[in-house]
């Protein structure tokens, strides 16, 4: 038995034609949904709901357009939880990004609105995490070591030490549900990492090796990623047409101006000469991270 699961439309289509066999998940039931989203913004405390009896109206408002999905009731409901007034939840009602809402089962405008009522140095730190592939396990120090080479960690006349700083915002990350800690890891949700994918595209950038040559690059680009398929090297045409792709990422790209280099892939030690080339004139580095390779 195979199972597919997917949330691009199109590609469902593709599937039904095979086989009759098709379901549609929808989202949680409104009731069960109600429960759900009022556990995250009001907490496990009953008192807590009882005392902000006029925010329910409001709530549900809000609720209706979280099109029953559970990440969007986390992320949100936090929001609203942060600031249990009426004024706050009705801005958050009010807001204009919901007008981006386009399908049944659109989520991104809630999300995108807890981004932006995240603090700045919190929105920094969740947009580099998108630097990392998809599903990427993080480790804590990893991403606090990522954090303190990004220059984004800052004590503000605090006598902390820089890695306590780091620990706390990975616990607000957590805490607002940007990050999900997973026993001794951290991963980004893939619609959260697909978010900061939109939000970060004026200075960070990913390339996959099938998607060189049809990507937009802006000027203002600051932090590479570059992921290197295993059917980059299948076999030579294919190999040879990546080279080729990656050599042309010279002329559209500034790379005097990065700040961050990444490259994730078994084979990326068969691009080095490559890479070489179009790395030699970076002067302002300092994040380099290599995984997978030699």
């Amino acid at each position: 038995v195979i199972v597919v699961t997917t949330r691009i439309p199109a590609l469902a289509q593709m599937v039904k034609k095979r086989t009759n066999d098709w379901i549609d998940l929808k989202g949680l039931d409104p009731e069960s949904f109600k429960k759900l989203f009022r556990a995250y913004a009001f907490g496990d405390d009953m008192q807590s709901l009882k005392d902000h009896n006029e925010l329910l109206d409001t709530g549900d408002e809000i609720v209706k357009k979280l099109k029953g999905s559970p990440l969007a009731a986390k992320t949100v409901g936090r929001l609203l939880r942060n600031n249990l007034d009426l004024g706050h939840w009705t801005r958050v009602l009010e807001s204009k990004e919901w007008e981006s809402q386009n399908e049944d089962h659109d989520i991104m405008p809630a999300l995108k609105l807890s981004f932006d009522y995240l603090p700045f140095y919190l929105q920094q730190c969740f947009t580099y995490c998108v630097l990392f592939p998809e599903d990427y396990r993080f480790s804590r120090e990893e991403l606090i070591h990522f954090w303190i080479g990004q220059d984004v960690l800052h004590s503000h006349g605090e006598n902390k030490r820089i890695e306590d700083i780091g620990l706390s915002y990975l616990i607000e990350l957590v805490n607002h549900g940007f990050l999900k800690k997973e026993e001794d890891h951290y991963v980004v949700h893939d619609l959260l990492h697909e978010l900061g994918l939109k939000v970060s595209a004026h200075e960070c950038l990913t390339i996959h090796s099938s998607n060189v040559r049809s990507i937009q690059i802006s000027m203002s680009i600051r932090h590479l990623s570059i992921n290197i398929d295993d059917s980059s090297v299948q076999d030579r045409k294919t190999f040879d047409i990546c080279k080729e792709d990656y050599s042309v990422l010279g002329k559209i790209l500034k790379v005097e101006n990065l700040h961050s280099l990444m490259i994730f892939g078994e084979y990326q030690n068969s691009f080095v000469k490559i890479f070489h080339c179009l790395f030699q004139k970076v002067k302002a580095l300092r994040v380099i991270f290599i995984s997978g390779g030699s």
